[in-house]
């Protein structure tokens, strides 16, 4: 199980505490600070915090977003990483702002393809051309679309 699954489970049932460790963790470990990644959660990594792989699960950020948006809403906002809106808002515009496939299998790219308006297989090369039915989440799209982030639409670029 993951660890943005796991966030989603606490967040639900009101675990606060354990929902925070959980956040801190993937924000210190998991989540990128810079280069091509910026803003993806790194989909493997070791207990100790070492990456194993540094590419983006889509499912995986939906799921954390999604957490981060519940726990606004349920919680209200801290201060810093706890200001999950803001942390929320912070992975889903970076959903958005990677450069276009170039026909280069390693670029990474954004999380949506706005063409086919779904979530890609895996934001890196040729991987962003078709989606997997198990990692697509439409109710967590159509909740971002509905408001709880500050641009609906995800901030104009529109899917359905």
């Amino acid at each position: 199980m993951g660890m943005s699954y796991r966030m989603m489970i606490t967040v639900q049932l009101n675990r606060k505490a354990e929902f925070d460790r959980l956040w801190k963790w993937a924000k210190t470990y998991m989540q990128q600070a810079s280069g091509p990644h910026r803003g993806y959660f790194v989909w493997h990594c070791r207990s100790d915090g070492f990456r194993i792989d540094d590419n983006a699960a889509s499912d995986g950020e939906e799921w954390f977003v999604t957490a981060l948006f519940f726990a606004a809403a349920r919680w209200g906002n801290g201060e810093g990483l706890f200001n999950y809106q803001a942390e929320a808002q912070f992975t889903l515009d970076s959903m958005f702002d990677k450069g276009l496939d170039v026909n280069s299998p390693l670029v990474v790219t954004n999380m949506f393809n706005l063409h086919e308006k779904q979530v890609v297989f895996a934001p890196i090369g040729h991987l962003d051309e078709f989606t997997d039915p198990p990692i697509t989440c439409p109710t967590f799209t159509n909740l971002g679309l509905c408001g709880m982030n500050r641009d609906a639409g995800f901030g104009g670029r529109q899917l359905p």
